[in-house]
């Protein structure tokens, strides 16, 4: 009886726990991971996949695949049907690819011919923006650079439209001679993430340049112009005005302008110095500072240019601002000094022997030798007199106007000895000449104790010249003859009479000498007669003796 209770027990126990749910039936079961795809933002025109993960976990393979009405164009499906053993997974590919603007949703029915599993359903989602990437500028001008250096910008592109990833694509320059570009092709945008294009521009000669690039900013936007220009130069520094003339300027006068630098370029730039060539009598400086001195970009700063006139005529000199890039700014600077110059002949007067009790008198000559192109501005002389004066010296002349350039006046200057022996003074001359306006002549002369002087003229006196041609110059000579038993002194003749029909030969003027006692001094005479009639002259001399 207790065998028999058993095995009831054990049949009872046996169908007991076949009517347990824990029970797992014959077939394959299906699970999917994850249940909802959600693409989130994608760039029209761009596309993103995804995977889903199927698995057995079922004791028998099966096969699994999708419903033959699912057709979508946003969504496409890789990888169904599949056969999937016992415990076995696949991945199986969705890809998102939008075909126009807005939210895409789709339910994704996954089917399995196993009797254990109903199949499985999987949310599609996306979300399709235009993904315009922003660009920083739609022009670049790189302004001027100097031939054969580069100058570069940078052309910021930023995805900020939604979450979605996005492409561009930069194309080439039109000019690829002077204008270059990096990176180019298709680039490839992170959201919120962005990328630099450096612009580069090297000019290859002194011109101006224009190109252009286009970039398109999404995958399904027309290409956007970028317009890129520039100017090769030889320098950046640019001064202005460029040329200064101060036209007419009195000598020791003092005149200023002032001008300009201004620094053209994108960048810093140094004046290192400022070197001036040509006339002293114009500079040129910065206010503020001397050089070096650096300029930001676009600056400009001020300057002074100075003529101090101290020579005569037209003056120029150029101011050249070195450059720590490119050549140097140029500054031309004119200008013409005028006004009346006194040149005073002889620098120093010896006037020579002279007896005791006699006045001998040589010329100190005035000369204007400045330049007054308008003849606004004569010489004019504001005083003259003889300093250290022991009595003996005198001057005829003082204050005067000697007229414009190339007039001139004789000082004639007196002296009359009344001891033997050397005696000094100084011809001083004031004027209006702004660069000398004391002049001093020193003066000398020497004082002897002489018999009267006797001179005989021979052949005779007066000289006859004779009957003579129009226009034919004659020379002829005659001889002073010392009959005093002491020197005589014979000073430097003078046409008096008769000019300018009668002249010194080759216009030099015989010297004045002291002749011993028998000893001759020749003089020559030119005459030629501008019309027939009849002419006269004279001759003076010095000597020395009183009744002369």
């Amino acid at each position: 009886m207790r065998q028999r209770a058993l095995a009831c027990l054990l049949v009872a126990a046996a169908c007991g726990g076949a009517s347990q749910s824990n029970v797992r039936p014959l077939g394959g079961i299906l699970t999917v991971a994850p249940a909802t795809l959600d693409f989130g933002d994608v760039a029209l025109g761009r596309e993103q996949t995804n995977r889903i993960v199927l698995r057995n976990t079922g004791l028998v393979s099966m096969t699994v695949g999708q419903l033959a009405q699912f057709a979508d164009p946003a969504f496409e499906v890789k990888g169904l049907p599949a056969t999937l053993g016992p415990g076995s997974a696949v991945d199986v590919a969705v890809r998102y690819r939008p075909p126009q603007l807005g939210t895409h949703e789709r339910m994704l029915q996954i089917v399995t011919d196993s009797p254990a599993s109903d199949g499985a359903d999987v949310d599609l989602r996306g979300h399709a923006v235009r993904g315009l990437a922003t660009l920083s500028g739609d022009s670049f001008d790189f302004g001027p650079v100097v031939v054969n250096e580069t100058a570069t910008q940078d052309l910021l592109v930023t995805n900020s439209d939604g979450r979605a990833e996005t492409a561009i694509t930069v194309a080439p320059p039109l000019d690829n001679g002077v204008f270059s570009v990096a990176p180019g092709g298709e680039q490839v945008l992170p959201s919120q993430q962005s990328i630099v294009v450096r612009l580069q521009f090297r000019p290859d000669r002194v011109a101006g340049f224009s190109s252009a690039i286009s970039i398109t900013p999404c995958p399904t936007c027309s290409p956007r112009s970028i317009t890129l220009t520039g100017r090769g130069v030889d320098k950046l520094l640019l001064v202005q005005p460029q040329t200064i003339d101060f036209g007419e300027l009195r000598l020791a006068a003092e005149a200023t302008r002032g001008f300009t630098v201004t620094n053209t370029s994108k960048g810093p730039v140094a004046i290192e110095a400022i070197e001036l060539a040509g006339s002293a009598d114009l500079t040129a400086a910065l206010d503020g500072g001397q050089p070096p001195r650096t300029l930001a970009p676009g600056e400009t700063i001020s300057g002074t240019a100075r003529f101090h006139a101290q020579n005569l005529g037209a003056q120029q000199a150029q101011a050249s601002l070195r450059a720590s890039d490119g050549g140097p700014g140029i500054l031309t600077m004119t200008g013409t000094g005028i006004g009346p110059v006194l040149q005073a002949l002889p620098k120093s007067l010896f006037v020579g022997a002279t007896a005791l009790g006699t006045t001998r008198t040589a010329p100190v000559t005035v000369t204007n030798v400045g330049v007054d192109p308008k003849n606004v501005v004569p010489l004019v002389l504001t005083g003259v007199w003889i300093d250290g004066n022991d009595g003996t010296w005198a001057v005829q002349g003082g204050a005067m106007t000697v007229g414009p350039p190339g007039a001139n006046v004789d000082l004639r200057v007196s002296f009359t000895p009344i001891t033997t022996g050397m005696s000094h003074a100084t011809l001083v001359i004031e004027s209006n000449d702004g660069l000398h306006p004391h002049v001093e002549v020193p003066l000398a002369a020497i004082g002897r104790d002489l018999l009267p002087c006797k001179l005989a003229v021979l052949p005779g006196n007066p000289v006859d010249f004779g009957a003579q041609r129009v226009f034919v110059p004659i020379v002829e000579g005659y001889e002073l003859v010392n009959q005093t038993a002491d020197d005589c002194i014979v000073g430097e003749p003078e046409i008096v009479a008769g000019a300018p029909e009668f002249r010194w030969p080759g216009g030099i003027v015989p010297s004045g000498r002291t002749l011993p006692p028998g000893k001759r001094m020749s003089v020559r005479l030119e005459f030629m007669a501008s019309q027939a009639r009849t002419y006269s002259g004279a001759v003076r001399f010095y000597v020395s003796n009183r009744s002369a």
